[in-house]
């Protein structure tokens, strides 16, 4: 069964890599707010690592990492399949299917380097579940900051990263994952990414450290995909911290359902009625009887 398995995995891989996009270079056309952007979709380490190069002294960057659902994991597992990264109007979309394998490799060592440099912070939205997906399936740890959990607070009150998203664009449907599947669509979403952080940015200060996605929260998204046989980032301290959060969340729900019991009216009435009696047993007490 595993043979069959690795074969099928191989057909698909190989159809896959086939069916890959070429290289792209295009000026995309402003669009419902989102300005004119300079987009390159490729699979070329080379292409990428030029843009890359022109980004060595930027810090912030917005990400967008794409993920391929799969209806049928036993025989294709979801798999991380590109990478979005922006910087102002320039958008650089890395095509990952030629280097799926059946048993998942390192990311390529430019983009690798480019994305673990400590000094750079990505934003984006549900990155934890995806940088988790990001740093076992291709061994990278990315710092990011996912704007559905923590981010600037002046977003939740805006309604949100949907709230912010409606500012630039008038059909927000147009920008939910399962309709990215075109290269302009994938371009502006990942401009996007940045845009929102920028905006914050600039009108409400910089990013705090405490909002940065923990190891153990990428571990906590992590290890039920697929892993790089020989990692080179230990996992053992952050699967450590994320058991004791999990323990103590699992108390803190336990006190919160006791709580919720004590507060509920049938355990309210119980107490009532256990008042009632023992003031029954002390007035018969006080009559100089046993009581009942």
């Amino acid at each position: 069964l595993q043979l069959v398995l690795c074969s099928v995995w191989s057909l698909a891989a190989s159809a896959a890599r086939a069916s890959a996009r070429k290289d792209v270079n295009f000026k995309l056309d402003s669009y419902y707010g989102v300005p004119s952007l300079d987009v390159l979709h490729t699979s070329s380490l080379e292409k990428a690592s030029t843009i890359l190069n022109t980004w060595s002294e930027e810090r912030e960057f917005g990400l967008y990492i794409r993920v391929v659902p799969s209806s049928n994991q036993a025989f294709f597992p979801v798999r991380v399949v590109g990478l979005g990264i922006c910087r102002g109007t320039q958008v650089l979309f890395f095509d990952l299917t030629p280097y799926l394998r059946e048993v998942p490799s390192p990311l390529p060592q430019p983009l690798a380097e480019f994305l673990e440099n400590q000094d750079r912070l990505f934003f984006g939205m549900d990155l934890k579940r995806s940088a988790g997906r990001l740093a076992f399936e291709f061994d990278t740890v990315v710092r990011c900051v996912d704007f559905n959990i923590r981010a600037w607070p002046e977003m939740r009150l805006g309604g949100g990263v949907y709230g912010v998203f409606n500012r630039y664009i008038s059909d927000i449907d147009l920008w939910r994952p399962e309709d990215l599947t075109s290269v302009s669509a994938q371009g502006r979403h990942t401009y996007l990414q940045w845009a929102v952080a920028h905006y914050f940015t600039m009108m409400h200060g910089r990013a705090q450290d405490s909002w940065i996605i923990s190891r153990s929260e990428l571990f906590e998204a992590g290890p039920v995909y697929l892993k790089v046989a020989k990692p080179q980032h230990d996992w053992d301290a952050a699967s450590r911290e994320w058991l004791k959060r999990k323990q103590e969340r699992a108390a803190q729900s336990i006190l919160r359902s006791l709580q919720a019991w004590r507060n509920s009216k049938p355990q309210q009435d119980q107490v009532a009625n256990d008042a009632g009696e023992e003031e029954q047993v002390g007035g018969a007490r006080e009559r100089g009887g046993d009581g009942p």
